[in-house]
Protein backbone atom coordinates (compact mmCIF):
# COMPACT_ATOMS: atom_id res chain seq x y z
CA UNK A 1 0.00 0.00 0.00
CA UNK A 2 1.03 3.24 -0.99
CA UNK A 3 0.81 6.56 1.73
CA UNK A 4 -2.67 7.91 1.12
CA UNK A 5 -2.21 10.76 3.45
CA UNK A 6 -0.48 12.56 6.17
CA UNK A 7 -0.70 12.91 9.87
CA UNK A 8 1.47 15.77 12.18
CA UNK A 9 2.83 15.03 15.27
CA UNK A 10 3.10 17.71 18.31
CA UNK A 11 6.45 18.15 19.75
CA UNK A 12 5.82 15.73 22.11
CA UNK A 13 4.64 13.19 19.74
CA UNK A 14 7.68 14.17 17.81
CA UNK A 15 10.70 13.08 20.60
CA UNK A 16 8.94 10.17 21.16
CA UNK A 17 9.09 8.96 17.90
CA UNK A 18 12.82 10.49 17.96
CA UNK A 19 13.08 8.07 20.90
CA UNK A 20 12.40 5.12 18.85
CA UNK A 21 8.29 4.32 20.02
CA UNK A 22 6.99 3.10 17.42
CA UNK A 23 3.05 3.29 18.83
CA UNK A 24 2.00 7.30 18.99
CA UNK A 25 -1.00 8.22 21.29
CA UNK A 26 -3.90 10.33 19.48
CA UNK A 27 -3.56 12.84 21.82
CA UNK A 28 0.10 13.72 20.19
CA UNK A 29 -1.50 14.09 16.98
CA UNK A 30 -2.52 17.79 15.61
CA UNK A 31 -3.76 17.16 11.98
CA UNK A 32 -4.65 14.80 9.47
CA UNK A 33 -5.80 14.42 6.02
CA UNK A 34 -9.20 14.60 6.17
CA UNK A 35 -11.16 11.27 5.31
CA UNK A 36 -8.30 8.67 6.22
CA UNK A 37 -9.76 5.47 7.37
CA UNK A 38 -8.44 3.55 10.02
CA UNK A 39 -5.66 1.37 8.30
CA UNK A 40 -4.45 3.83 5.58
CA UNK A 41 -0.66 4.37 5.53
CA UNK A 42 0.27 7.27 5.79
CA UNK A 43 3.70 10.07 5.97
CA UNK A 44 4.02 11.13 9.62
CA UNK A 45 5.44 14.62 9.91
CA UNK A 46 6.33 16.81 13.14
CA UNK A 47 4.88 20.00 13.48
CA UNK A 48 8.55 22.18 12.50
CA UNK A 49 10.82 18.73 11.73
CA UNK A 50 9.06 17.84 8.06
CA UNK A 51 8.88 14.48 7.05
CA UNK A 52 9.35 11.84 9.77
CA UNK A 53 8.29 8.41 8.68
CA UNK A 54 5.63 6.06 7.05
CA UNK A 55 3.30 4.06 9.40
CA UNK A 56 -0.55 3.35 9.56
CA UNK A 57 -2.99 5.41 10.77
CA UNK A 58 -5.31 3.86 13.83
CA UNK A 59 -7.70 5.89 16.13
CA UNK A 60 -9.01 2.65 17.45
CA UNK A 61 -8.31 2.70 21.13
CA UNK A 62 -5.68 5.09 22.32
CA UNK A 63 -3.19 4.44 19.46
CA UNK A 64 -3.18 6.71 16.52
CA UNK A 65 -0.08 6.23 14.31
CA UNK A 66 1.88 2.86 14.33
CA UNK A 67 4.91 3.95 12.61
CA UNK A 68 7.33 1.59 10.53
CA UNK A 69 9.86 2.82 8.94
CA UNK A 70 12.44 6.22 8.54
CA UNK A 71 11.96 5.95 4.52
CA UNK A 72 9.04 7.29 2.18
CA UNK A 73 8.55 3.72 0.87
CA UNK A 74 5.18 1.83 0.39
CA UNK A 75 4.03 -1.20 3.30
CA UNK A 76 3.76 -3.75 0.46
CA UNK A 77 4.88 -7.29 -0.12
CA UNK A 78 8.69 -6.71 -0.79
CA UNK A 79 8.62 -4.67 2.24
CA UNK A 80 7.00 -7.37 4.94
CA UNK A 81 9.09 -10.01 3.47
CA UNK A 82 12.09 -7.80 4.23
CA UNK A 83 11.01 -7.46 7.83
CA UNK A 84 9.78 -11.32 8.06
CA UNK A 85 13.71 -12.25 6.92
CA UNK A 86 15.32 -10.36 9.50
CA UNK A 87 13.18 -11.34 12.57
CA UNK A 88 13.91 -15.15 10.80
CA UNK A 89 17.64 -14.44 10.81
CA UNK A 90 17.77 -13.16 14.63
CA UNK A 91 15.72 -16.59 15.77
CA UNK A 92 18.03 -18.67 13.71
CA UNK A 93 21.19 -17.02 15.65
CA UNK A 94 19.37 -17.09 19.04
CA UNK A 95 19.28 -21.09 18.24
CA UNK A 96 16.22 -21.63 17.71
CA UNK A 97 14.44 -24.23 15.28
CA UNK A 98 11.38 -26.16 15.59
CA UNK A 99 8.91 -23.11 17.16
CA UNK A 100 9.15 -19.82 18.35
CA UNK A 101 8.00 -16.31 17.73
CA UNK A 102 9.46 -14.91 14.39
CA UNK A 103 7.96 -10.92 15.39
CA UNK A 104 6.86 -9.71 18.59
CA UNK A 105 5.35 -6.85 17.69
CA UNK A 106 7.78 -3.37 18.41
CA UNK A 107 10.57 -5.45 19.09
CA UNK A 108 11.01 -6.65 15.64
CA UNK A 109 9.61 -3.12 14.00
CA UNK A 110 6.20 -4.52 13.24
CA UNK A 111 4.17 -2.46 16.07
CA UNK A 112 1.10 -4.39 16.79
CA UNK A 113 2.11 -7.63 14.90
CA UNK A 114 2.61 -11.02 16.55
CA UNK A 115 3.89 -13.76 14.54
CA UNK A 116 4.47 -17.02 16.37
CA UNK A 117 6.12 -20.95 14.28
CA UNK A 118 5.00 -24.03 15.11
CA UNK A 119 7.23 -26.51 13.03
CA UNK A 120 5.00 -26.64 9.45
CA UNK A 121 2.07 -24.33 10.83
CA UNK A 122 2.71 -20.59 11.32
CA UNK A 123 -0.24 -17.74 13.16
CA UNK A 124 -1.00 -14.62 13.25
CA UNK A 125 -2.28 -11.78 15.49
CA UNK A 126 -2.72 -8.28 15.01
CA UNK A 127 -3.90 -5.56 17.40
CA UNK A 128 -3.13 -3.29 14.17
CA UNK A 129 -5.99 -2.14 11.42
CA UNK A 130 -3.35 -2.15 8.51
CA UNK A 131 -1.88 -5.14 9.45
CA UNK A 132 -5.31 -6.66 9.45
CA UNK A 133 -5.77 -4.88 6.00
CA UNK A 134 -2.82 -7.04 5.15
CA UNK A 135 -3.69 -10.48 6.25
CA UNK A 136 -3.47 -12.41 2.84
CA UNK A 137 -0.38 -10.68 1.50
CA UNK A 138 1.49 -11.42 4.89
CA UNK A 139 0.19 -14.60 5.19
CA UNK A 140 1.58 -15.06 1.68
CA UNK A 141 5.20 -13.43 2.52
CA UNK A 142 5.26 -15.72 5.99
CA UNK A 143 4.98 -18.84 4.05
CA UNK A 144 7.78 -17.71 1.64
CA UNK A 145 9.64 -16.80 4.41
CA UNK A 146 9.23 -20.19 6.75
CA UNK A 147 8.40 -22.66 4.34
CA UNK A 148 5.56 -23.24 5.80
CA UNK A 149 2.39 -25.21 4.57
CA UNK A 150 -0.65 -23.54 6.66
CA UNK A 151 -1.08 -19.80 7.78
CA UNK A 152 -3.49 -19.12 10.59
CA UNK A 153 -4.64 -15.87 11.85
CA UNK A 154 -5.79 -15.61 15.52
CA UNK A 155 -7.81 -12.28 16.26
CA UNK A 156 -9.83 -13.01 18.81
CA UNK A 157 -8.25 -11.81 21.32
CA UNK A 158 -10.10 -9.60 24.26
CA UNK A 159 -7.96 -6.31 23.76
CA UNK A 160 -9.32 -6.56 20.46
CA UNK A 161 -13.07 -6.38 21.65
CA UNK A 162 -11.65 -3.78 24.10
CA UNK A 163 -10.83 -1.26 21.49
CA UNK A 164 -13.57 -2.17 18.91
CA UNK A 165 -11.82 -4.35 16.15
CA UNK A 166 -13.96 -7.51 15.00
CA UNK A 167 -12.62 -10.49 16.18
CA UNK A 168 -12.33 -14.24 14.42
CA UNK A 169 -10.24 -16.80 14.10
CA UNK A 170 -9.18 -18.89 10.70
CA UNK A 171 -7.06 -20.50 8.14
CA UNK A 172 -4.97 -17.85 6.11
CA UNK A 173 -3.25 -20.24 3.95
CA UNK A 174 -2.91 -23.66 2.86
CA UNK A 175 -4.50 -26.65 3.92
CA UNK A 176 -4.61 -29.67 6.55
CA UNK A 177 -4.48 -30.41 10.44
CA UNK A 178 -4.37 -27.40 12.71
CA UNK A 179 -2.70 -29.25 15.19
CA UNK A 180 0.80 -30.32 15.49
CA UNK A 181 3.60 -31.27 18.04
CA UNK A 182 6.70 -29.91 19.11
CA UNK A 183 9.45 -30.95 21.61
CA UNK A 184 10.15 -28.81 24.60
CA UNK A 185 13.04 -30.20 26.91
CA UNK A 186 11.91 -33.71 27.95
CA UNK A 187 8.14 -33.38 26.91
CA UNK A 188 6.45 -33.29 23.98
CA UNK A 189 2.94 -30.93 23.20
CA UNK A 190 0.16 -30.99 21.22
CA UNK A 191 -0.68 -27.57 19.81
CA UNK A 192 -3.55 -26.49 18.04
CA UNK A 193 -3.69 -23.28 16.89
CA UNK A 194 -7.47 -23.08 16.78
CA UNK A 195 -8.76 -24.06 19.31
CA UNK A 196 -5.52 -23.77 21.81
CA UNK A 197 -5.77 -20.35 23.78
CA UNK A 198 -3.59 -17.30 22.28
CA UNK A 199 -1.67 -19.13 19.21
CA UNK A 200 -2.16 -22.29 20.65
CA UNK A 201 0.62 -22.25 23.34
CA UNK A 202 2.26 -20.07 25.69
CA UNK A 203 5.89 -19.56 23.88
CA UNK A 204 7.31 -16.95 26.56
CA UNK A 205 7.49 -19.04 28.87
CA UNK A 206 9.89 -21.97 27.24
CA UNK A 207 13.42 -21.76 29.36
CA UNK A 208 11.19 -21.25 32.75
CA UNK A 209 9.70 -24.73 31.84
CA UNK A 210 12.18 -26.43 31.00
CA UNK A 211 14.00 -24.98 34.09
CA UNK A 212 11.81 -26.84 36.17
CA UNK A 213 13.22 -30.08 35.33
CA UNK A 214 16.16 -28.94 37.27
CA UNK A 215 14.31 -28.94 40.77
CA UNK A 216 12.54 -31.54 40.45
CA UNK A 217 13.38 -35.14 42.15
CA UNK A 218 11.60 -38.18 41.74
CA UNK A 219 8.43 -38.69 43.87
CA UNK A 220 8.09 -35.10 44.19
CA UNK A 221 4.45 -33.94 44.10
CA UNK A 222 4.08 -30.84 41.85
CA UNK A 223 1.27 -28.48 41.43
CA UNK A 224 0.80 -26.77 38.36
CA UNK A 225 -1.78 -23.94 38.83
CA UNK A 226 -3.11 -22.45 35.49
CA UNK A 227 -1.91 -25.28 33.60
CA UNK A 228 -3.17 -24.32 30.24
CA UNK A 229 -2.37 -27.75 28.04
CA UNK A 230 0.36 -28.55 30.92
CA UNK A 231 3.61 -26.80 29.83
CA UNK A 232 5.13 -26.71 33.51
CA UNK A 233 3.56 -29.75 35.39
CA UNK A 234 4.08 -31.91 32.13
CA UNK A 235 7.90 -31.55 32.62
CA UNK A 236 7.84 -32.07 36.25
CA UNK A 237 5.98 -36.17 35.68
CA UNK A 238 9.31 -36.39 32.68
CA UNK A 239 10.91 -36.05 35.94
CA UNK A 240 9.37 -38.71 37.85
CA UNK A 241 6.93 -36.52 39.55
CA UNK A 242 3.34 -36.72 41.12
CA UNK A 243 1.83 -33.57 39.58
CA UNK A 244 -1.88 -31.96 40.27
CA UNK A 245 -2.78 -29.97 36.99
CA UNK A 246 -5.86 -27.14 38.09
CA UNK A 247 -7.28 -25.35 34.88
CA UNK A 248 -10.28 -24.00 34.13
CA UNK A 249 -10.58 -24.52 30.74
CA UNK A 250 -12.40 -27.63 29.51
CA UNK A 251 -10.61 -27.50 25.94
CA UNK A 252 -7.70 -27.15 27.99
CA UNK A 253 -7.76 -29.64 29.86
CA UNK A 254 -8.20 -32.13 27.29
CA UNK A 255 -5.74 -30.79 25.83
CA UNK A 256 -3.46 -31.63 28.69
CA UNK A 257 -4.88 -35.30 29.00
CA UNK A 258 -3.82 -35.60 25.64
CA UNK A 259 -0.05 -34.40 26.33
CA UNK A 260 -0.29 -37.15 29.40
CA UNK A 261 -1.07 -39.34 26.93
CA UNK A 262 1.49 -38.54 25.01
CA UNK A 263 4.86 -38.46 27.05
CA UNK A 264 3.37 -41.71 28.81
CA UNK A 265 2.60 -40.08 32.21
CA UNK A 266 -0.52 -40.39 32.52
CA UNK A 267 -0.39 -42.67 35.85
CA UNK A 268 1.63 -39.62 37.73
CA UNK A 269 -0.98 -37.01 36.99
CA UNK A 270 -4.02 -35.93 38.51
CA UNK A 271 -6.40 -33.43 36.59
CA UNK A 272 -8.56 -31.14 38.41
CA UNK A 273 -10.69 -28.69 35.97
CA UNK A 274 -11.65 -26.01 38.22
CA UNK A 275 -10.73 -22.29 39.10
CA UNK A 276 -7.79 -21.95 41.13
CA UNK A 277 -9.17 -19.59 43.94
CA UNK A 278 -11.85 -22.56 44.84
CA UNK A 279 -9.26 -25.24 44.25
CA UNK A 280 -7.26 -23.98 47.11
CA UNK A 281 -9.73 -23.02 49.61
CA UNK A 282 -10.89 -26.51 49.47
CA UNK A 283 -7.91 -29.01 48.75
CA UNK A 284 -5.83 -29.79 51.79
CA UNK A 285 -2.69 -30.92 49.75
CA UNK A 286 0.66 -30.16 50.33
CA UNK A 287 3.05 -30.07 47.43
CA UNK A 288 6.74 -30.16 46.99
CA UNK A 289 6.89 -27.38 43.94
CA UNK A 290 3.96 -25.38 43.53
CA UNK A 291 3.52 -23.31 40.17
CA UNK A 292 1.61 -20.00 39.55
CA UNK A 293 1.37 -18.84 35.97
CA UNK A 294 -1.91 -16.83 35.62
CA UNK A 295 -3.05 -14.55 32.68
CA UNK A 296 -2.45 -11.22 32.56
CA UNK A 297 -4.56 -9.75 35.63
CA UNK A 298 -3.91 -6.41 34.45
CA UNK A 299 -5.02 -5.61 30.61
CA UNK A 300 -4.70 -1.41 31.46
CA UNK A 301 -3.22 0.73 34.29
CA UNK A 302 -7.22 1.34 35.44
CA UNK A 303 -7.03 -2.65 36.89
CA UNK A 304 -3.66 -2.41 38.39
CA UNK A 305 -4.88 -2.35 42.48
CA UNK A 306 -7.01 -5.04 41.79
CA UNK A 307 -4.54 -7.10 39.68
CA UNK A 308 -2.28 -6.73 42.70
CA UNK A 309 -4.67 -7.85 45.48
CA UNK A 310 -5.52 -11.07 42.74
CA UNK A 311 -1.50 -11.91 42.98
CA UNK A 312 -1.33 -11.41 46.60
CA UNK A 313 -4.28 -13.55 47.42
CA UNK A 314 -3.03 -16.70 45.03
CA UNK A 315 0.80 -16.50 45.95
CA UNK A 316 -0.65 -16.54 49.70
CA UNK A 317 -3.15 -19.56 49.60
CA UNK A 318 -0.43 -21.26 47.10
CA UNK A 319 2.28 -20.91 49.71
CA UNK A 320 -0.15 -22.17 52.24
CA UNK A 321 -0.12 -25.69 50.32
CA UNK A 322 3.48 -25.76 49.95
CA UNK A 323 5.59 -27.89 52.34
CA UNK A 324 9.34 -27.08 53.70
CA UNK A 325 11.97 -27.22 52.35
CA UNK A 326 9.95 -25.92 48.88
CA UNK A 327 10.24 -24.77 45.34
CA UNK A 328 7.41 -21.95 44.39
CA UNK A 329 7.74 -20.69 40.38
CA UNK A 330 5.37 -17.69 40.10
CA UNK A 331 5.12 -15.35 37.61
CA UNK A 332 3.35 -12.26 35.80
CA UNK A 333 2.69 -11.54 32.32
CA UNK A 334 0.68 -8.35 33.30
CA UNK A 335 2.71 -5.08 31.60
CA UNK A 336 1.42 -2.65 34.23
CA UNK A 337 2.55 -4.63 37.22
CA UNK A 338 6.36 -3.80 37.71
CA UNK A 339 9.05 -5.69 38.44
CA UNK A 340 9.58 -4.21 41.70
CA UNK A 341 5.63 -4.20 42.26
CA UNK A 342 5.55 -8.41 41.51
CA UNK A 343 8.54 -8.68 43.77
CA UNK A 344 7.00 -7.03 46.56
CA UNK A 345 3.99 -8.73 46.60
CA UNK A 346 5.81 -12.24 46.98
CA UNK A 347 7.64 -10.62 49.89
CA UNK A 348 4.24 -9.51 51.22
CA UNK A 349 2.54 -13.36 50.58
CA UNK A 350 5.49 -14.76 52.16
CA UNK A 351 6.01 -12.93 55.05
CA UNK A 352 2.02 -13.51 55.53
CA UNK A 353 2.24 -17.11 55.55
CA UNK A 354 5.21 -17.48 57.80
CA UNK A 355 8.16 -18.48 55.40
CA UNK A 356 11.20 -17.29 54.29
CA UNK A 357 12.17 -16.72 50.57
CA UNK A 358 15.33 -17.35 49.13
CA UNK A 359 15.18 -16.44 45.36
CA UNK A 360 17.30 -18.18 43.58
CA UNK A 361 19.25 -15.96 41.12
CA UNK A 362 17.17 -13.68 38.80
CA UNK A 363 13.88 -12.28 38.19
CA UNK A 364 13.42 -14.78 34.52
CA UNK A 365 12.15 -13.27 31.64
CA UNK A 366 10.24 -14.45 28.42
CA UNK A 367 12.15 -16.50 25.99
CA UNK A 368 14.33 -15.08 23.66
CA UNK A 369 12.65 -14.87 20.77
CA UNK A 370 10.45 -12.30 22.94
CA UNK A 371 12.91 -9.82 22.49
CA UNK A 372 12.70 -6.82 24.52
CA UNK A 373 12.85 -3.58 23.18
CA UNK A 374 14.21 -0.64 25.64
CA UNK A 375 12.58 1.82 23.46
CA UNK A 376 9.00 -0.04 24.07
CA UNK A 377 8.62 -0.85 27.28
CA UNK A 378 5.45 -3.18 26.14
CA UNK A 379 8.17 -5.71 25.52
CA UNK A 380 9.08 -6.56 28.52
CA UNK A 381 5.78 -7.76 30.11
CA UNK A 382 7.14 -11.23 31.83
CA UNK A 383 8.44 -11.77 35.07
CA UNK A 384 8.90 -14.27 37.06
CA UNK A 385 10.77 -16.09 39.73
CA UNK A 386 11.96 -19.64 41.07
CA UNK A 387 12.11 -19.16 45.09
CA UNK A 388 13.24 -21.59 47.71
CA UNK A 389 10.53 -21.55 50.87
CA UNK A 390 11.88 -22.19 54.30
CA UNK A 391 10.32 -21.79 57.87
CA UNK A 392 11.25 -18.44 59.18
Amino acid sequence: MEPSGRVVLSREGVKLVRKGSLSIYNKWILDATPGLKPGDVIRVYGIEEGFLGVGFYETYGAIGVRFLTRVDEPVDEHFLKRRLRAAAERRRRMGLREFYRLVHAEADQMPGLVVDYYKDIAVVQSSCSGFDRLLTTLAEAIADVLGVSQVYVRNDARSRREVGLPTYRGRLLGEGDSRTAIREGAATFIVDVLKGQKTGFYIDQRPNRVELEQYVREGDKVLDLYSYSGGFGMHAAMMGAEVTFVEESPIAMELCKENAKLNDVEDRCRFMQAKVKEFLVRDEGKYDVVVIDPPALAQSQEQLGDAVKTYFAVNTSALSHLKTPGVLFTSSCSFFVSQPQFRKVILDAFKRVGLKPYFMGRARGPSPCHPIDPKNPATAYLKAYYILAEEA
